[in-house]
C-alpha cells in the first residue's frame, strides 16, 4: 500500500490524473486557440466535481466502516472485560463468604479458649491462695508449738533427742 493508505481505494488516481491531464490540454487549447468554447472548460469541473463528490462519498462508506470494526472490537473488549469482573466478583464474593465463616469459627474458639484461660487462672489463684493458707496455719503451727513445747534451752538432736545446755 502506498503513502495514500486507504485512498487508493476510494479515489482512483487514473481517473483523476486523466481529468488533470485533460484540463491542462484545455487549458492549453484555450490559450493557443481566439475561437475556444468556455464550457469545455466547465465540463471538464464538472467531470472533477463528480469525481470528487463519488470519492468523498466513498470515502464516508470507508470510514462508516472502520468506525463499524472499531466499535465491534470495542464491544467485545468491553464485553470481555464485564465477564472478567464478574468472575472477579464471584470469586470475591466467594471468597468474603470463607473468610467469614473461618472468622466465625476463629471466634467461637477465641472465646472458649478465653474462657478456659479464665477458669485455670481462678484454680491457680484458688490453689495458690489455699496453699498460702496452709503455709501461714503451717508457719503459725511451727511457731506455736516452738513457744509452746520446745523451750530455747532445749535443743532437739535426731540422734540423741532432745539436749539441755
Amino acid at each position: 500500500m502506498s503513502k495514500l493508505g486507504s485512498l487508493e481505494k476510494v479515489c482512483d488516481p487514473a481517473s483523476v490524473d486523466g481529468l488533470i491531464a485533460e484540463f491542462s490540454r484545455v487549458a492549453k487549447r484555450a490559450f493557443e486557440e481566439e475561437g475556444f468554447d468556455p464550457a469545455t472548460v466547465e465540463e471538464i469541473m464538472k467531470k472533477m466535481e463528480a469525481e470528487a463528490e463519488a470519492s468523498f462519498a466513498a470515502m464516508s462508506v470507508a470510514q462508516d466502516e472502520q468506525l463499524a470494526a472499531a466499535d465491534a472490537v470495542l464491544n467485545d473488549v468491553v464485553d470481555s472485560g464485564m465477564a472478567e469482573l464478574d468472575e472477579i466478583t464471584k470469586y470475591g464474593s466467594e471468597e468474603l463468604k470463607t473468610l467469614s465463616a473461618l472468622e466465625t469459627a476463629t471466634l467461637k474458639v477465641s472465646k472458649r479458649l478465653t474462657a478456659a484461660a479464665a477458669a485455670a487462672a481462678n484454680r491457680y489463684l484458688d490453689a495458690a491462695l489455699a496453699s498460702a493458707a496452709a503455709s501461714a496455719a503451717a508457719k503459725s503451727a511451727h511457731k506455736h508449738m516452738h513457744t509452746h513445747f520446745f523451750p530455747a534451752s532445749r535443743v532437739y538432736s535426731v540422734s540423741e533427742g532432745f539436749i539441755s545446755p
